[in-house]
């Protein structure tokens, strides 16, 4: 994981994407060995908000990263090849 943003940096955007699930996990890890639990929540006091985690946000942002770089060069792939 920590190899896979240096061998892609001439991807625009991909680095950050694994930078940032490798961030969420690092930080859930911590949290579990440490505290038992995680504990990074993030509670906005306005009506209907709900309380989330930071690091399950980095996660799930990442991923979306990820998942749009692979469906860019995939279409990308399909075009060139056809």
């Amino acid at each position: 994981m920590l190899y896979l943003p240096y061998a892609h940096r001439e991807k625009t955007i991909l680095p950050y994407g694994l930078a940032l699930i490798l961030g969420g996990a690092l930080g859930n890890y911590i949290d579990r060995v440490s505290k038992g639990e995680v504990v990074d929540m993030i509670n906005i006091h306005v009506i209907n908000f709900p309380v989330f985690n930071v690091a399950d946000s980095f996660l799930c942002i990442g991923v979306m990263i990820v998942l749009l770089q692979s469906l860019k060069e995939s279409s990308s792939n399909a075009s060139t090849t056809s």
